[in-house]
């Protein structure tokens, strides 16, 4: 069973954090020397070197527009549609990616040739597009297509097949096809190797890539394997302060809370560098305690956080995200007090004519950062939709400024009694990054949380039933 990570937000934070380096990078040289661009395509690229997707999906559909008019250039067309389709990508509007994408591909499909390189573009945008949607089935051909085309043109080994063998590894390994997927990621570190050498520090950024892959399928000690070999890299090529270091020492403490996520799940790793939990023998299955997070984590972070703070050239949004986890990991310790000060800096470093909506986005609401999952939440994962039925307990409450929660309360559900029992009995031990004004953390109000419990269909939902009414 793949026990995947709560998403909290993280696509729209990214986001924010990306516009924000932007803004912090305003002096980045333009292309010099090249031909003017029409002013549409220079618009379109600018907004998208600025994560303005907005303005650059509309500077796209204007291109579209314009090309729709010269029907005699079927190419150009296809071009702009992928452009279009790349920033409703950019976006979050997967539907009207992948009508973009497809009009894109049957503009171009009549006068391609089956290796035509133009196809690759639009193919592998379906596919992303799909696959976004949890259309998996219908992604993969593309992608393996794109791919096929990619490598015939390019080459076995070009590095420009890195996103797609990522996404095509998470979408067959949604489509339960984990040996597949492990495949087309070995591949790409093949592809790395080939370019690199196998100890090159250029390499670095994809074992980290490898380690989060086995991190979301819960190898945490695989994970901890790769993220050490890149530090390794790292500190023998260019020393112990340099920025490459940072990032697989951020993965190597994140790996402490996958592991402590995934013990909620009855899933325990057996490491050596698993922290003594009181009362708890070696392979039980209990939760870990969040009180015990690993020290060895805690002090990769930290040292991540010396490196950025010692280095001028670091990229804003690292600092920022380090920050971030460093204020989660005190806060999932439960000591808000030592969390506050990450926080308080990420605050501080937000520049005042960054978009209300983005500033928001990084520490305007409450964001969970660790919840222990109900043991009956835990069940039934893995069986087919036909086979369970989803049932669901929503939750309303206060999230206080120290990111504790309080005044927790039932406000719908169609859940039993146990189910609902063991969602509030999680909420109490949850605990949340707590919404900033003006610099400070303050208490939120009407805070919403649904909690999802999948129950097998039939005899055994009836037994389950049975049981729940016997236990109350």
């Amino acid at each position: 069973m793949f026990v995947w990570s709560r998403p909290t937000q993280r696509r729209s934070f990214r986001l924010a954090l990306l516009a924000l380096s932007a803004l912090l990078q305003l002096n980045a040289a333009t292309a010099s020397g090249a031909q003017p661009l029409p002013p549409d395509q220079e618009e379109f690229q600018s907004r998208l070197a600025s994560k303005d997707w907005d303005g650059a999906v509309a500077a796209a559909q204007r291109m579209v527009t314009t090309a729709r008019q010269a029907p005699a250039a079927p190419e150009r067309l296809s071009a702009v549609l992928s452009q279009l389709g790349n920033a409703q990508l950019g976006k979050g509007d997967f539907v009207a990616a992948e009508l973009a994408f497809t009009e894109a591909l049957r503009t171009l499909e009549p006068i391609a040739r089956s290796a035509d390189t133009r196809l690759i573009d639009p193919l592998r945008g379906l596919g992303f597009a799909l696959a976004e949607q949890s259309k998996h089935a219908d992604a993969v051909p593309y992608m393996e297509k794109a791919l096929a085309i990619l490598r015939r043109t390019a080459g076995l080994f070009d590095m420009s097949q890195q996103s797609l063998l990522r996404e095509l590894a998470a979408s067959l390994t949604e489509l339960g096809k984990p040996g597949a997927a492990d495949q087309q990621m070995q591949y790409l570190q093949r592809v790395g190797e080939h370019a690199y050498g196998a100890e090159d520090p250029r390499i670095t950024p994809l074992l980290c890539t490898m380690a989060d892959w086995y991190l979301q399928r819960g190898q945490i000690n695989e994970a901890r394997d790769y993220f050490r070999r890149a530090l390794y890299i790292v500190q023998k090529n260019n020393g112990e302060n340099d920025l490459a270091a940072v990032e697989p020492l951020r993965g190597y403490a994140r790996s402490f809370v996958r592991e402590l996520i995934l013990s909620n799940y009855g899933i325990r790793v057996q490491s050596e560098t698993i922290s003594a939990v009181p009362d708890s023998g070696p392979g039980e299955a209990r939760p870990l305690d969040p009180h015990f997070l690993n020290a060895d984590g805690e002090r990769a972070l930290l040292r991540a956080l010396a490196i950025l703070d010692a280095n001028p050239a670091r990229a804003p949004d690292a600092l920022l995200e380090t920050l971030l986890q460093a204020g989660d990991w005190f806060q999932i310790k439960d000591q808000p007090q030592k969390a506050l000060p990450y926080y308080q800096r990420v605050v501080a470093s937000v520049p005042a004519n960054l978009d209300a909506n983005l500033r928001d986005t990084v520490l305007g609401y409450p964001v969970p950062v660790y919840y222990p999952t109900p043991q009956l939440a835990a069940r039934n994962l893995g069986r087919p939709a036909n086979e369970v039925t989803e049932r669901f307990v929503q939750v309303e409450f206060t999230v206080t400024a120290e990111g504790y929660i309080k005044d927790e309360r039932i406000v719908e559900q169609d859940a039993t009694g146990r189910q609902a029992s063991q969602t509030l009995e999680a909420m109490r031990g949850a605990r949340y990054r707590p919404k900033f004004v003006n610099g400070e953390p303050v208490e939120t109000l009407a805070v919403s949380f649904r909690q999802t419990f999948k129950q097998k269909k039939d005899r055994d939902r009836d037994r389950d039933r049975d049981k729940d009414k016997d236990s109350e």
